[in-house]
């Protein structure tokens, strides 16, 4: 009681304790960053997601049309099947990883005034939800067996929506209903190629 009091009694001139180290390294980054660069740091890590899958499922395609070239008739169905399912399993982890990522990087940046909470955490659960059913997913192609015959149905099956198609969603949301921030993606380095990349894979 004694040390209680006597802390109380050195502050003599009525200020208020200065905040400790510990105090302000407590607030949150988010908070202590101006909105402009949150709102470049969002829109790079917005575009930066957006691509690494697009550009991820482009190169997907062209590895498995270049394998079947490569083989020809020298490999058995069942072998090529067995190779496909290896490029698409590690397309699935990586993008399951990424997805997660970003979502945290997100949630670390927070929602600049120009994205809004709404959307900044309907994008976050997007990109959650992707990875969490693509880790999910990643499992049961990994049980499937190359040489059944109902392997390539299966497969279909399990992949859908573990491609680009996914993240298409926000960027049309973006030009349709958020022109301000759309005009920020613009003027980011990381969204230029982005835009051309998602409107190929929606076929616009």
């Amino acid at each position: 009681m004694t040390l209680a009091l006597a802390a109380c009694d050195t502050n003599t001139d009525g200020a208020a304790p200065a905040s400790s180290p510990a105090a302000a390294s407590a607030t949150p980054a988010s908070a202590q960053v101006d909105d402009g660069e949150r709102e470049a740091r969002w829109a790079a890590s917005f575009c930066t997601t957006l691509g690494s899958r697009a550009k991820a499922a482009v190169e997907l395609m062209q590895k498995m049309f270049a394998q079947a070239a490569e083989a020809g008739e020298n490999v058995s169905e069942a072998d090529m099947q067995a190779m496909q399912k290896d490029l698409l399993v590690e397309f699935m982890e990586d993008g399951a990883k990424e997805s997660l990522d970003a979502a945290k990087q997100l949630e670390g940046i927070g929602a600049p005034a120009v994205v809004g909470e709404e959307f900044h955490q309907k994008f976050i659960t997007l990109l959650k939800t992707s990875g969490d059913e693509a880790a999910a997913a990643v499992e049961k192609v990994k049980a499937l067996d190359p040489t059944s015959p109902t392997f390539e149905a299966e497969l279909d099956k399990l992949s859908e929506g573990g491609a680009a198609e996914t993240l298409v969603a926000p960027l049309q949301e973006v030009g349709k209903s958020k022109p301000e921030l759309n005009e920020v993606l613009k003027r980011t380095p990381e969204c230029v190629d982005v835009v051309k990349q998602m409107s190929a894979i929606a076929g616009k």
